[in-house]
């Protein structure tokens, strides 16, 4: 497969949970230090005046704290995105492969390391300018009497660090002058590092094995900077250049025309901070360029609309982080999230859960764009008041999981909303779908959880325990309620895959099996393996039957889907038998 942008969503939120805890620790101090006391304005200003020498020495120790946590999860980050790039191109390229030259990475990390501790130097400044601006700014109020003591100047301290809460700890410029507050620029720094370590390990391996050329997608959308290299043939030494001829398999000769070297690219503008641009290898026999995902206007419109709501959301975090320090001198637990601080947001789930994009989300609309950053789907209905971000978080680990394991699963819509329904209360989530309008194939207008649920992840938890408990969901769907519920939706998305083919063969595969593995035995009556028969099949959990007994072949479909995911190996016989029937239907792109 060809080299995809990642964004560094996966790789780079060990480092930006560390910043993010950074600028809460920086901000609690400052709120602290200067929160106001009563007494005259005098002696309250030479108090806050001595105080700056040991504020300067407690930004210190947590800069130095970060500086020490800094370069083991920049190297993670890094190392694991080489070898992703690596990865890729060793699909691309049949054959043995040779060790790619690794001595790019080591100079990327310690560019990067170098890049981001730039900021160590200028986060103190920031901060001890903001501390004497604020005391300023409240004597020069209180003398001109437009404060009415120290309640009022509390109130002017307030409105001074609530401008900067909003704003953050700025004064960060990227190469292209852009301003970033400090998380927002070491995440591009680091997102952009992640993409480069990618694209230079892609290409190392290539290198290693004999190639030179590589070819650039095709985006809709591009911007000024990139689009002059889309479709175009690219080396990676920089020692073709112009017009090549190239021996297919076959001996037919295939003319190229080299536009200019990788760094050339790079320098140009190619693999700017969010280009989607992908490559992949150039051969004579392959020269077309990888194909890319059409991503439609109103999805990109979504997305910057989402990324406008997380925007919004820090600041009225940070903002919620200085208050909560000038009232009790502690944050605020939303902003805690754990007792490791910087830990991932994973209340009541397992421990042994996998790392996931959204595992740094500090809201549900954040979390929504990210899922939008990382599949081709819109995103509707995260941002609703009250939703969990426990379960949005869940949600969409199981949309990202599926959707990546299963290319042919495609929903065009992830929501969030009302369901339309009578029996509403008792309804989880869904997937409708609906035939084309020629009465070609089926596909999923959208896969939908519904609000009434989506704000309660406790409530999930007690539920999926008393399902399980009473044999109506399988063992293991209360570890992870919510997404074990996804997954089955996803079931369907399958089933919807291959047109309800496998709806047709369920019972004629079950029966089948049964007899190839457990034939009728010498003298065993007919009525008695069909008695064993039936005691098999309700392996299966009871949601998969309908009232009277019969198999309810939609939802065994997705249930047994369901259960080999969740539980693996240790999924009942019957439903692996579904499962692969409804992976047999489904082996086509929708």
């Amino acid at each position: 497969m060809p080299l995809t942008p990642s964004y560094g969503d996966r790789r780079a939120g060990p480092v930006v949970r560390l910043y993010r805890r950074t600028e809460r620790k920086l901000l609690e101090l400052l709120a602290k230090t200067l929160a106001p006391g009563i007494g005259h304005l005098a002696i309250w200003a030479r108090r806050l005046l001595m105080r700056l020498g040991k504020f300067r020495r407690d930004v210190d120790t947590i800069i130095t704290a970060t500086d020490r946590e800094l370069p083991a999860r920049l190297t993670t980050a890094l190392t694991g995105a080489w070898r992703d790039g690596a990865t890729a191109a060793r699909s691309d390229l049949p054959g043995r492969h040779n060790p790619p030259d690794e001595r790019q990475l080591r100079r990327l990390i310690d560019d990067t390391l170098a890049t981001v501790r730039a900021t160590h130097d200028h986060v103190p400044r920031v901060l001890e300018s903001v501390y004497r601006r604020t005391v300023y700014d409240a004597l020069q109020a209180e003398q001109a009497g437009q404060t009415g003591g120290p309640v009022d100047r509390a109130r002017v301290v307030q409105r001074a660090l609530h401008a900067f809460a909003r704003q953050g700890i700025t004064g960060f410029i990227d190469a292209r002058g852009r301003r970033y507050d400090l998380v927002s620029y070491v995440e591009v720094t680091v997102r952009s590092a992640i993409t480069r370590a990618e694209v230079d390990a892609y290409c190392a391996q290539a290198q290693a094995d004999g190639h030179d050329l590589v070819i650039v997608s095709d985006v809709s959308g591009a911007c000024e900077r990139c689009r002059p290299f889309e479709g175009q043939v690219l080396s990676i030494s920089g020692t073709t250049v112009g017009a090549v001829s190239r021996a297919a398999s076959n001996g037919r000769p295939v003319a190229v025309t080299v536009l200019c070297s990788i760094a050339e690219a790079r320098a140009r503008g190619l693999w700017h901070p969010g280009c989607r641009h992908t490559l992949s290898v150039w051969t004579p026999d392959d020269p077309a360029p990888p194909a890319a995902v059409r991503v439609p206007d109103e999805v990109r419109q979504a997305r910057r609309r989402q990324r406008a709501v997380v925007r919004r959301e820090r600041q009225r975090q940070r903002v919620a982080v200085v208050d909560s320090a000038m009232r009790n001198g502690e944050a605020p637990a939303m902003a805690r999230q754990g007792s490791g601080e910087d830990r991932p947001n994973r209340d009541n789930l397992p421990e042994d859960i996998p790392p996931s994009p959204f595992d740094d989300a500090t809201s549900p609309a954040e979390v929504a764009a990210i899922l939008e950053q990382l599949h081709p789907v819109r995103v509707e209905g995260f941002d609703r008041p009250g939703v969990s971000l426990t379960v949005a978080q869940e949600y969409a680990r199981a949309v990202h999981d599926m959707m990546t394991r299963y290319p042919q699963m495609q929903p065009n819509v992830i929501a969030i909303g009302e369901v339309r329904d009578p029996r509403a209360h008792r309804i989880n989530a869904r997937t409708p779908s609906r035939r084309s309008r020629d009465g070609g194939d089926w596909y999923v207008e959208q896969l939908l959880m519904n609000e009434m649920f989506a704000g309660d992840y406790e409530g999930w938890r007690t539920s999926a325990a008393q399902d399980v408990a009473s044999g109506f969901h399988p063992p293991g769907f209360d570890r992870r309620p919510v997404y074990a519920t996804i997954v089955h939706e996803f079931g369907h998305v399958l089933d919807v895959a291959g047109n309800h083919g496998a709806r047709a063969e369920v019972a004629r595969t079950l029966d089948r099996y049964y007899q190839q593995n457990y034939p009728l035995q010498p003298g065993e009556k007919p009525q008695d393996w069909m008695r064993k028969f039936n005691i098999w099949l309700h392996q299966l959990s009871e949601y998969c039957f309908k009232e009277e007994g019969g198999l309810e072949l939609r939802e065994a479909l997705a249930e047994s889907f369901a259960e080999v995911e969740i539980r693996g190996e240790d999924a009942c016989e019957p439903a692996k038998v579904l499962y692969q029937l409804l992976l047999d239907k489904a082996r086509r792109p929708q």
